[in-house]
């Protein structure tokens, strides 16, 4: 990801969450963690946001256009970030709605656990989050 993305990536991430990032966030983003985008020939299908310390990594946002989603194309911009670490992160964490139940179902294929629940996590709607654990 670069910043001639983050238009592109800011209009992903409205379509796709009730509160999103703005695209401060995305500005400073780019430049402090593992930002990749997931593209076909013209156009951003999704992009992944991340970043580890020592042997942790945190996978903070995954998103797929609507129009591309349920193709596979989230898991393989995934497993793609955690192979391209080369073992270098002993544990990854992420956390999701409690009714975001695709993502729920993608994170549990790629081997991600259920740890525990942050109630009332989220805003816009209200709601608990789930923290996952690889």
């Amino acid at each position: 990801m670069v910043e001639d993305d983050l238009l592109h990536v800011l209009e992903i991430e409205k379509l796709c969450f009730s509160d999103p990032w703005c695209i401060n966030m995305f500005q400073e983003a780019v430049y402090a963690y593992e930002c990749l985008v997931l593209t076909d020939l013209d156009s951003i299908l999704g992009f992944f946001i991340g970043f580890g310390v020592l042997d942790e990594y945190e996978i903070y946002n995954v998103v797929i256009r609507p129009d591309a989603q349920s193709k596979g194309y989230g898991k393989y911009l995934m497993k793609y970030a955690i192979l391209q670490h080369n073992g270098r992160y002993n544990k990854y964490f992420l956390e999701v709605r409690k009714s975001n139940l695709p993502a729920i179902s993608l994170y549990k294929s790629i081997g991600f656990n259920e740890i525990y629940v942050r109630k009332d996590y989220y805003k816009k709607p209200v709601e608990d989050a789930i923290v996952f654990l690889l």
